[in-house]
């Protein structure tokens, strides 16, 4: 099993960067996508996106640098930096606020062991540092100023203006308070049935009396529309929760936090598996990879290898 992943990670680390250098060089068509967008590794135009492969590197160097335990450590810090390297080139800065975001809540919830906070907060402001010296002295780093904009973030914002907008045109859609409780229907808001397969298997859908708004077309025209939203995900109104919400109320969003609670109880064994789980409520927050296949059965994957490693240690010991 470990050497299937081992394999598939390489694969997908290695398909990636080949399409970046392909893509840039012309001789490589990515359905429209740059070298940049259009590094997918194994999810290769298939809408899943670079972000995604990405995901992959980064949550395995995490796992491979905590279970690696018989591993050497150059082996771990050159898996380690593959994966940074591949964040870079396929500029997908949303993982790395997610993480940052995600450490931050972890620091919180381990608030009451002051050891372990100390610890974590240290490495924080330490990466924090590292981080901010990069951007301000290295190339490849440069693409994370485009968030360093105070202007945006002010009560009156253009982020929160973006970030909301599918929200303000949910609840404009609202005809009862009911809707609160039940949303306005799966795929009738900004979920990925809502704005994207909906209307891309229209065909195949609506002969079976699949029905929807217009409210995920409108997001999506918004987002292609206004310069904040076209240049980043971070300002989509098109994320997660809110899909979640407009589609299935706030009993959906119980439904989400309670499928969240048991994962967090029964997999969240150690620090790795936490921030990973936390990271994964951030990124709801930004855009759809909640409902990407790629994204969340990797990980599912990871905290389950993970946590059976962890069982058949701990059986060992006894």
């Amino acid at each position: 099993m470990k050497k299937l992943l081992y394999w598939s990670v390489l694969i997908n680390f290695l398909l990636a960067a080949a399409q970046k250098l392909l893509i840039d060089s012309g001789k490589l068509y990515a359905g429209g996508l740059d070298g940049t967008d259009g590094c997918g590794g194994v999810f290769f135009v298939s809408g899943a996106g670079n972000y995604i492969s990405a995901t992959v590197s980064i949550v395995f160097a995490l796992y491979f640098w905590t279970s690696g335990k018989d591993k050497p450590l150059w082996l771990k810090i050159a898996v380690a930096m593959a994966a940074i390297w591949q964040l870079l080139f396929s500029d997908s800065k949303q993982l790395v606020l997610a993480y940052g975001v995600a450490w931050g809540l972890l620091i919180i919830i381990n608030s009451k062991n002051i050891v372990k906070t100390l610890k974590l907060v240290l490495g924080l402001v330490l990466i924090v540092i590292i981080g901010v010296w990069c951007v301000t002295n290295v190339e490849a780093f440069k693409a994370y100023t485009a968030w360093a904009r105070p202007e945006l973030y002010g009560l009156d914002g253009l982020a929160w203006y973006a970030k909301f907008y599918s929200i303000r045109t949910i609840l404009a859609h609202f005809q009862s308070p009911f809707n609160w409780l039940v949303g306005l229907g799966p795929g009738h808001t900004v979920s990925r049935l809502g704005a994207w397969f909906l209307r891309d298997y229209a065909a195949l859908l609506g002969p079976l009396g699949a029905t929807t708004t217009g409210i995920g077309q409108d997001s999506m025209d918004f987002v292609a529309g206004f310069w904040l939203t076209s240049g980043s995900s971070l300002f989509s109104p098109i994320f997660g929760w809110s899909g979640i919400w407009g589609d299935l109320g706030l009993f959906g969003l119980g439904a989400y936090f309670y499928l969240a609670f048991l994962t967090w109880r029964f997999f969240a064994w150690n620090d790795i598996a936490k921030v990973t789980i936390l990271s994964v409520f951030v990124m709801g927050c930004i855009f759809t990879q909640m409902e990407e296949p790629g994204y969340m059965i990797f990980i599912a994957f990871i905290l389950g290898l993970s946590w059976h490693e962890h069982q058949m240690h701990l059986g060992t010991r006894k």
